[in-house]
């Protein structure tokens, strides 16, 4: 029913304000000195027009306001009667104790978070290094493969140089074409060697990149079984003592891992 008033009180409104400017322009036409001018012809058709208008005005009025009026007392009486005072009171003791429990909630959840932040921080660095480490390992595997394949495919094309150079000396006679020959299989052969090694040195090292791929996940599982051991000794001193070896051990592990990577990037 309320929706029912709200749409018939929009089409009443416009019929109100079609009304109200059919009246100002009759009112207008009567007045203004301009169309005092023209013929009584028009001057009675305007008559007519404010004439006719004149209870549709008034009467759109009257109803707009009226179902206006009585959309407001329903409204009213909704907010007077729908509550008593003892579903108040209820009401508000049942959203106390929600305020209570939720409370209550939020603070053990707050005091969750704090003392496991460090170890959110950490599953998320773990987490991160983990994708960073999948993503080089998968660009590494990718670069050894084809370093593999062009070595084996250079290999194949020196091959081919020699065998060509042999079958032109072969195949003709006098010193030019010996000479031509041997010249292909040298250049050939000389060219391919070097492309060949270069080759197969970057597959090496991609092999070595991968080796420490592949062992860091085992360390990092190493690092995560050390750190629990030493959150299940209840002495402190030994707890204290446990993390020491950790850093340390870590630490050793980082230097003699930048070691090796200085001693392959110089030979």
């Amino acid at each position: 029913m309320i929706g029912s008033l709200k749409v018939y009180k929009k089409y009443i409104l416009v019929v109100f304000i079609i009304s109200l400017l059919l009246f100002i322009a009759a009112a207008l036409a009567v007045v203004a000195p301009e169309i005092k001018q023209v013929t009584v012809e028009i001057k009675q058709g305007w008559l007519s027009l404010l004439v006719i208008f004149a209870p549709i005005l008034f009467s759109s009025y009257s109803i707009a306001t009226f179902f206006d009026s009585n959309e407001k007392i329903e409204e009213a009486e909704k907010k007077a009667y729908s509550t008593t005072p003892e579903e108040i009171k209820k009401t508000i003791s049942i959203l106390y104790k929600s305020h209570e429990g939720l409370q209550e909630k939020a603070e053990s959840i707050s005091k969750i978070i704090e003392e496991n932040q460090k170890a959110i921080i950490l599953g998320n660095l773990f987490n991160l290094y983990s994708k960073q480490i999948e993503k080089y390992q998968q660009e590494t595997r990718i670069r050894a493969s084809l370093s593999f394949f062009f070595a084996i495919l250079s290999m194949c094309a020196g091959m081919g140089f020699m065998f060509w150079g042999g079958s032109f000396i072969l195949s003709a006679d006098g010193a030019n074409h010996v000479a031509a020959g041997a010249a292909i299989s040298a250049i050939g052969g000389g060219i391919s060697a070097y492309i060949t090694t270069t080759f197969l040195d970057v597959h090496k090292l991609s092999l070595n990149q991968l080796n420490r791929y592949f062992t860091q996940p085992v360390i990092n599982d190493h690092i995560v079984m050390a750190q629990r051991l030493a959150e299940d000794v209840k002495d402190d001193e030994v707890r204290k003592k446990s993390y020491e070896n950790i850093v340390n051990s870590i630490t050793a592990l980082i230097d003699s891992t930048n070691a090796d990577l200085y001693k392959n990037n110089v030979k």
